[in-house]
Formats: C-alpha cells, structure tokens, sequence
C-alpha cells in the first residue's frame, strides 16, 4: 500500500523526501531497528508504513513532544496534543505496535541505547547547528557497521536549517555523504 503525500499526516517531507525515506528504508534488512530524531505528527515514518509492516522493523521515535525553540507556535496549533496526534497517526497507518515513543530530549534518549544496535538513525530533531552537532555525535555510535546515518534539512548555505548542512560537512564531510536528488535528505554509511 502506497500513500499519497495528501493522505499522509501534516508535515515538511515533501514528496522528493518521501522517495529518499522510501529508499533507504528498502535498503534495510527484515527485522531492523531504527531511531527517528523529531518525529512531529508521524508524516515520515507514516510514509514508510507499508515497508515498516512488510519488513517487521521495529521504530525508536524520539522526541520532546513541546516544539522547538522558534517554532513553539506551530506545537500550539496542535492544542497542546502533538503526541496525541502523533500516536493516532501511527494507529492509523497500522504501525503503533512497531514503534517505542522516547519522550526526551535527543541526547537523554540516546544514553538508553546499546552502540551498534541500530541500522538506521535518522535526524530531524531541532534543527540548529549545536544541536546537529551533538546528535551527531551521540547517535552515530549507534549504528551498526553498514547501517546508515541520515538526516532531513540538509539545505544550501543561507537557506533555512543552515546548520544541518553546517554540522554535517564538519562532522562527516560532504564528499561522505549522499543527498537525495529533489529532496533535502542526506545519508553516511558507517
């Protein structure tokens, strides 16, 4: 079952995005896990469903659940239920039971889970440099050897979330990465 990018929760993954999640979420083998950093009402992984249910992976959905500095007005446009709608959203598209809701901040969260037990931790938490910075580093060493590391926001110099890019090149370096064509989506194999 495919969704449309219409029938999916509100969001910013653009259909562009949602081809990349797609793809790397067909490159993971049965029975995965994986983290997802800022998981907002759910559009990502509701995107990925149809693979989430085939393949039986199990989901690490991370977030705070109270917006980020900047953006705390779009958390109150959700009347103050955005884990609520997130936790709907996710029964809806029939993945509840594959998902383990972290409520946190990224960097808490990333204390509870064993090194090398993920195949794929994608970033999309708060979007500043500092912040990419660290969830760098605190959830790389979370991968498996060949699992990947991602993240969403990776945008050119001057545009907004500079800072993913930012954090990203000094960290990984951009000749280490792949950005997904038509989509702000960006990848490191470990």
């Amino acid at each position: 079952m495919v969704m449309k990018s219409n029938d999916l929760p509100d969001g910013w993954f653009s259909p562009g995005d949602i081809a990349a999640y797609v793809n790397l979420y067909e490159q993971l083998p049965a029975g995965s896990c994986v983290a997802e950093l800022g998981v907002w009402q759910g559009r990502s992984l509701c995107s990925v469903a149809d693979v989430i249910l085939r393949k039986k992976l199990k989901i690490h959905a991370v977030d705070t659940f109270r917006g980020t500095p900047g953006e705390l007005d779009i958390v109150h446009d959700c009347d103050g239920d955005l884990r609520q709608r997130f936790e709907s959203n996710l029964t809806r598209f029939g993945i509840a039971n594959h998902a383990v809701i972290h409520v946190g901040s990224t960097e808490c969260i990333a204390q509870q889970i064993s090194a090398g037990s993920l195949n794929l931790v994608f970033i999309d938490a708060d979007h500043s440099y500092e912040t990419v910075l660290a969830d760098i580093k605190a959830w790389m060493p979370k991968v498996k050897a060949g699992g990947v590391l991602c993240g969403h926001d990776y945008n050119p110099p001057g545009q907004d979330h500079a800072g993913v890019r930012q954090a990203v090149d000094e960290l990984i370096g951009m000749q280490k990465i792949i950005v997904f064509p038509e989509s702000s989506i960006w990848a490191h194999r470990i």
